[in-house]
């Protein structure tokens, strides 16, 4: 019954938006999103959210959080549910700074 919710952890598009579950690990979104996310108390992305705030979000706060803009898309209780990554900075990519010069 939550199989297809579990198989779904995260979405992108066009390697700079992101949308992942409040349960992906840091490790996760740090492959995913090609920048290390670290924190020393919490492992999830939920929980790094409410260590950066000091609370339980409310759906549509934003924050930045290591280059990237950050919306809690849904929250229930005191679990995050989705959140936003959006990418502030582009992304090195040396193909095209070499085709720029």
């Amino acid at each position: 019954e939550h199989d297809s919710a579990e198989e779904r952890q995260f979405e992108s598009r066009d390697n700079r938006e992101y949308w992942v579950t409040g349960r992906i690990t840091l490790d996760e979104l740090s492959d995913i999103v090609g920048v290390s996310i670290v924190s020393e108390e919490v492992g999830t992305v939920g929980g790094l959210i409410m260590e950066r705030l000091g609370r339980v979000p409310h759906a549509g706060e934003e924050l930045q959080i290591d280059g990237f803009r950050v919306v809690v898309e849904q929250v229930r209780r005191r679990q995050v549910l989705r959140v936003y990554f959006e990418r502030l900075t582009p992304v090195d990519d040396p193909t095209s700074a070499d085709e720029e010069l």
